[in-house]
């Protein structure tokens, strides 16, 4: 018997996580067949949701993986299909064939539910491939109802561009998909930095200002930033992309912040080193003594002597989220 609890499916006390569309996409077995090796040899047997439609475990979804494999070496289906897992390892290891069933984990929320997050990006990027943009920003609001601001960043966020970015070099998708995401995600991820979080940062010193150099468009990073200041109750002041020097001296003055977090992605790759060297060293003379000014993207810089106490260089999202805790 199944039952729906919380959006999951237990099923003889187990988690049942995959429709058959993502089982069929993530173990490279078709619907079709999938259906066959159930119905004709019970490989596998799934539970069903209320509306009568076929929910699969990770152990179902290892299994098919494994059948898969093993059945392109050649095994017959009706010899393979009542092994177990063990004993389908053991044969693909025999001919020299790695098992390969890593499955990502559900992640766990701070309500203690589990939030199947590789099915939602599995399901966000097949929708986005087919343009159906709808899908793409319901299944990234049903993954906001679950998710604080730091796991919808570094859980969702970061791995989807990531395997978009790859699929992009590959030609699977073009940067039509890439920007497409874009623009949705920002909506999506601006809800966590100007609503979801704002009654907590009312009448509060400003912790943080975090803006892009000038000359630099990639907000990901910096919204992403702002969203692990917010996680961790540091109240931050999110400028954007691209800002002028003079704006970030005159906001950094009249916020009267103590620390600014500058983003600079690409910025070398169009304006070379030197220019992030004299942004930074003009912000420090325009501002407090005792303000401090954190670096983060791909271009290194060491702050002038007089500055060095004050100036940190963060190299990955990960150092600054180390930062922030403390």
């Amino acid at each position: 018997m199944s039952v729906i609890i919380n959006r999951q499916v237990l099923y003889n006390g187990k988690v049942m996580e995959y429709t058959i569309q993502m089982v069929a996409k993530l173990s490279g077995v078709g619907v079709h067949t999938i259906r066959a090796w159930e119905k004709r040899y019970k490989a596998i047997v799934p539970a069903r949701d209320l509306a009568g439609h076929r929910i699969y475990s990770k152990t179902d979804l290892e299994k098919l993986i494994l059948l898969n494999k093993a059945s392109q070496l050649g095994f017959g289906i009706s010899k393979i299909a009542g092994l177990k897992a063990s004993e389908l390892i053991k044969k693909l290891e025999e001919f020299g064939v790695e098992s390969g069933t890593e499955v990502a984990e559900p992640l766990k929320n701070e309500k203690n539910q589990f939030v199947e997050v590789q099915q939602s990006v599995t399901i966000i990027l097949m929708a986005l491939k087919a343009y159906k943009l709808d899908i793409v920003s319901k299944e990234l609001f049903k993954l906001k109802l679950f998710l604080n601001a730091r796991d919808f960043a570094m859980s969702v966020v970061l791995p989807m561009m990531s395997e978009l970015g790859k699929a992009v070099d590959k030609g699977e998708y073009n940067v039509s998909h890439e920007h497409a995401l874009t623009a949705i995600l920002k909506f999506h991820m601006g809800n966590y930095i100007y609503y979801s979080e704002s009654k907590k940062m009312d009448n509060r010193q400003i912790d943080y200002l975090v803006a892009g150099i000038e000359g630099d468009y990639h907000e990901f990073g910096v919204m992403i930033a702002t969203m692990l200041c917010r996680h961790y109750n540091k109240s931050a002041y999110y400028l954007g992309p691209n800002m002028p020097i003079d704006s970030m001296v005159d906001a950094a003055k009249a916020l009267n912040v103590p620390r600014i977090i500058i983003g600079a992605t690409s910025v070398d790759l169009n304006f070379g080193v030197k220019f992030t060297e004299t942004y930074i060293e003009k912000l420090f003379k325009g501002l407090d003594e005792t303000v401090e000014i954190y670096l983060g993207g791909n271009v290194q810089i060491s702050a002038a002597k007089a500055y060095q106490k004050r100036f940190q260089y963060i190299k990955t999202i990960e150092d600054f989220e180390k930062i922030i805790q403390l």
